[in-house]
């Protein structure tokens, strides 16, 4: 099988995550070359109706965060190809199949491909992303510079949804992450850049194509959002994790003073969002901790 679209899915909207697979199932790509692996973490909604209609693999678990479920995930996953879904969003119909081609062509271990944010009321592309704006390709070490040389700033290198990785790279991937001494528990921010420093850190070679969008859905129910003082601490402890993580695990990469530069000012810049946030929401006594 070429390619596993991985969907890890928890109480998200049945009509959200009805339009994400109608999406995946209008591809151009062989039915055969494909399968869609849901793993429910744990969520209240029922969606047993859909695993029939859509010929999905359906595999649910208790709730233990979007890291675990996709870690989990990738171990149940049979495609060469892996592309992480989530299941509030779409995709229009020629995304994946010129992917596929253009990674067996080049022997790319990640495929980056165009996207679009989608709000209620519009579909807007982010015409300041470079990845959208110019071809590229990377090999050896400077795939991992490439990420880190973006200081958090990008989107398109450090979300998971615009990619399809190499199943062995994310293997190796999520066995560097599961040795790593975690603190931040069930983890609902920040994994994608985990995920994707790893996957960086051990693939040989990154292109790009320009054949479609995948839609990014903005909506007030996002697990990203910021709803509480709490919620707001959990962000500042994953992304801390997250990012001192990197740091300490570049490994051998030729250009590793320049990757922790990097990685240091992405740093500052999650400080002075959280720090701002912190502010204009008068959460005044989280402030210290953002400083530490």
């Amino acid at each position: 099988m070429k390619l596993s679209i991985v969907i890890c899915v928890y109480n998200t909207s049945r009509p959200y995550f009805r339009e994400c697979l109608e999406s995946i199932r209008s591809s151009t790509l062989s039915f055969s070359d494909y399968e869609i692996l849901v793993v429910d973490d744990g969520s209240e909604v029922d969606y047993s109706d859909f695993i029939d209609k859509y010929q999905l693999r359906y595999v649910k678990t208790e709730n233990r965060g979007i890291l675990a479920a996709r870690m989990y995930a990738l171990k149940l996953a049979e495609g060469d190809f892996i592309h992480f879904y989530d299941s509030d969003d779409c995709s229009t119909f020629n995304y994946h199949a010129p992917m596929l081609l253009k990674a067996e062509r080049e022997g790319a271990d990640i495929v980056i491909n165009d996207w679009a944010f989608l709000s209620e009321r519009a579909k807007y592309i982010c015409t300041r992303d470079t990845t959208i704006k110019h071809d590229l390709s990377y090999s050896g070490d400077d795939v991992l510079k490439a990420f880190a040389a973006q200081c958090g700033r990008e989107h398109a290198y450090f979300v998971l949804w615009n990619k399809i990785f190499k199943r062995e790279v994310l293997l190796k991937a999520i066995k560097e992450i599961e040795a790593l001494d975690l603190t931040m528990g069930p983890v609902h921010y920040s994994e994608d850049a985990l995920i994707n420093f790893f996957a960086f850190k051990n693939a040989r070679k990154l292109v790009n194509i320009h054949t479609g969008y995948y839609f990014y859905r903005i909506h007030p129910r996002q697990s990203v959002n910021v709803s509480s003082k709490d919620k707001l601490i959990s962000q500042v402890t994953s992304m801390t994790d997250t990012l001192g993580a990197m740091m300490n695990n570049i490994g051998t990469n030729v250009h590793k003073e320049y990757i922790y530069d990097c990685i240091w000012k992405w740093n500052e810049l999650m400080a002075r969002s959280h720090y701002s946030y912190a502010k204009a929401k008068k959460y005044l006594d989280v402030i210290p901790y953002i400083k530490e």
